[in-house]
């Protein structure tokens, strides 16, 4: 099963992680909204100071994938791109929001 990185709505950069079937609530059940971080990202603490959930954190394991094979192109949030497409409809939708707003 794979799981995402999403963004608690009580403050900034406080970070859970979640289903992406799940992806209004953490796993430690806590309310989240989405953020289009890749996986890789969690545990990086910059300039901004962003705090992690240690209970999440705990949890994580229960939803781990294995990593895909190295060399074969993967999305960090749907988990698998076929032909450079991403299956995940959320994903889609999120990768589409950021060519329209970041012009990505």
């Amino acid at each position: 099963m794979n799981i995402i990185i999403t963004e608690g709505v009580e403050g900034f950069w406080y970070y859970h992680l979640s289903k992406p079937e799940t992806f209004n609530r953490s796993l430690c059940g806590k309310r989240v909204m989405i953020t289009n971080l890749p996986l890789s990202s969690w545990g990086t603490v910059t300039h901004l100071n962003e705090k992690y959930c240690k209970d999440c954190e705990q949890l994580k394991n229960m939803y781990a994938i294995p990593l895909p094979p190295q060399g074969s192109q993967h999305c960090d949030i749907c988990g698998v791109l076929k032909n450079g497409k991403h299956t995940n409809l959320l994903c889609r939708f999120m990768n589409w929001i950021d060519r329209i707003v970041w012009g990505i």
